[in-house]
């Protein structure tokens, strides 16, 4: 009998104390384990087309309208009661189903660009995400201008480069002081 095979280490036994309590994790008795599925890498689930997801959930931005108008109508009438907290809270909750709706509408428009020009080339060939990012800010541009809020969204973008630029001017002389 060799030495390596009697002990594991130099001050450990050759066989596990009885008086050790078992831990509460170890696996007794061996039984069959479920194995979980991802549905997102899964074959069995397809493949995912987003227009056709967005398509079947329509109707929980229709649910986020309804909890939008909800909640103004619970802060006009709740206004002199609510504390300066609760009224910012539900300004808060307000504002990001806005957001999310925004979203929603921006990736509607980019599908329904995406369909036209599909439909227009005959699938010829894959669309590059430049030319539909293009023909996106072209729909959106439109739209402003039935609206008529075009003007005020262009000085805003004008203003936001106005401060990256000065940012990073900022940074560039900053960072020409240092030694490298």
């Amino acid at each position: 009998m060799c030495i390596r095979d009697r002990y594991m280490g130099k001050n450990s036994p050759i066989e596990r104390s009885s008086k050790m309590r078992v831990s509460q994790f170890q696996r007794v008795i061996e039984t069959k384990r479920k194995a979980g599925r991802d549905p997102r890498f899964d074959e069995l689930s397809g493949n995912l087309k987003p227009e056709s997801f967005y398509k079947a959930y329509a109707f929980l931005d229709e649910q986020k309208e309804k909890e939008i108008t909800q909640l103004q109508k619970e802060l006009n009438k709740k206004k002199k009661r609510l504390d300066q907290e609760e009224i910012s809270y539900i300004k808060e909750q307000i504002g990001s189903i806005k957001t999310d709706l925004k979203k929603k509408s921006g990736l509607n428009r980019e599908f329904d660009i995406k369909r036209e020009l599909k439909q227009k080339t005959k699938n010829q060939f894959h669309l590059k995400k430049g030319v539909v990012k293009d023909k996106v800010l072209e729909k959106q541009f439109e739209e402003l201008d039935k609206s008529g809020k075009l003007n005020k969204f262009l000085q805003q973008k004008k203003k936001q480069q106005g401060r990256v630029m000065l940012h990073r001017s900022k940074k560039l002389v900053n960072d020409k002081g240092r030694d490298i």
